[in-house]
């Protein structure tokens, strides 16, 4: 395509944007495991755990793989390919309809067509469906597609506590479509509950046979940049930080006062008041993985797009010290700390800015929402979030529709 082709020219700049960020992000790693999974059929009670300490083995071996030239990438070499028993210490495999895939790590199981009773939802329930691939569409696929084709990606906020529809990636080609009758679009929703960075670069690479024109990745505040330096370890060969007997039981307390924000923000908010220094490792991360997620998508002439998910917790943390003083208590954390992700996703979305690649920010648009766009159960983004992230990218996106 026209537009693929001009935009392939920029590849080695997007390859140098590589380099540059993993030079940024060496000496780096992380612990945060996120300790809670998520039935289809209802929202399972957070189970609080540490994953097993990788052994001394593993690390050994992990490094000389590294070290080793004749293991080097390759243009044909997938960048982070596991074995189903590598990928279960970074991802949490265990999880019902869910399965390993070797890119990805981890997939939706294909096919599922399951009713998830939800209270805070106007119908009372949405529905988890997925196509033969384990995308979150109730549709099959073509493999080509003569018109804008987005790929898109993220956690659980992405993949969507709704219906296929009600989510952003859909709500946005919704939108296009309707403001330009005449012209092709497709969004695909490859969001998936428990991804972070390392996934999203699979997911691209996994993906990348659809030949999308841009590939939209929504970080969540939340728990992303913990999250991420897990893997980082376990790519470096070697362990990351852990939580002590006092924290697990500090979390335990807390759960009782908030179970849902326990998964999505306040472990987060404990870990890195307990190992500050981790948050240089999770910026330093973070930006490598963007950056090689730009230059491999450069690389191939797709266009990318980080957006900025920011949790409940941010939008208003004065207000969040009243609603959760007893979490607070319970965590020994401070007002300063709901600060930590902020500042994070500050250096985080300058970092990106300094290395050319575009970015949203949604942290203003929710503030102006009339409420806090997020179900109340379990602090996911609901409905109205899903539909202010998608017009929020509407205009960003119009130009790549109308220049076709």
């Amino acid at each position: 395509m026209t537009a693929r082709a001009r935009t392939a020219r920029r590849g080695s700049a997007r390859l140098a944007a590589v380099a540059f960020g993993l030079v940024l992000a060496a000496l780096i790693g992380y612990f945060g495991w996120r300790a809670w999974q998520r039935s289809a059929a209802d929202v399972a009670p957070i189970e609080l755990r540490e994953s097993a300490p990788v052994s001394a083995e593993k690390l050994s071996a992990r490094r000389a793989a590294l070290a080793d030239p004749t293991r080097a990438w390759t243009r044909t070499t997938r960048r982070f390919e596991l074995t189903a028993e590598d990928a279960r210490e970074i991802s949490p495999l265990d999880a019902p309809n869910q399965q390993y895939d070797p890119i990805c790590f981890l997939k939706h199981d294909p096919n599922l067509d399951l009713n998830v009773d939800w209270p805070e939802h106007p119908k009372g329930r949405w529905n988890l469906r997925t196509n033969s691939l384990g995308l979150r569409e109730d549709r099959e696929l073509a493999p080509q597609f003569d018109g804008l084709r987005v790929l898109c990606t993220g956690d659980s906020h992405t993949d969507g506590v709704c219906n296929n529809w009600e989510s952003w990636p859909h709500r946005l080609e919704a939108a296009l479509r309707k403001a330009h009758p005449t012209a092709a679009v497709e969004a695909i929703n490859a969001g998936k509950g428990s991804y972070s960075f390392y996934h999203y670069r699979g997911v691209l690479e996994r993906l990348a046979t659809l030949e999308p024109d841009l590939f939209v990745v929504a970080v969540y505040g939340g728990n992303d940049f913990m999250e991420v330096t897990r893997p980082w370890y376990f790519f470096a060969g070697a362990e990351r930080p852990r939580f002590d007997l006092e924290d697990w039981q500090r979390l335990k307390a807390a759960r009782s006062t908030d179970a849902p924000g326990i998964a999505q923000f306040w472990t987060s908010a404990l870990y890195f008041r307990r190992f500050p220094d981790e948050v240089d490792v999770a910026v330093s991360a973070a930006l490598a993985l963007s950056a090689d997620i730009a230059g491999a998508a450069g690389a191939r002439g797709i266009r990318v797009l980080f957006v900025y998910v920011p949790s409940r917790a941010e939008l208003a943390p004065d207000a969040e010290v009243e609603r959760s003083r007893a979490t607070l208590t319970a965590l020994g954390l401070t007002r300063a700390d709901l600060d930590t992700s902020g500042r994070i996703a500050d250096r985080y979305l300058q970092g990106l800015a300094a290395l050319d690649v575009p970015t949203v920010d949604l942290r203003a648009r929710f503030r102006a929402e009339p409420r806090a766009p997020y179900w109340d159960r379990d602090q996911h983004i609901d409905l109205a979030g899903q539909a202010a992230i998608a017009a929020e990218l509407v205009p960003w996106l119009e130009p790549l529709l109308v220049a076709r």
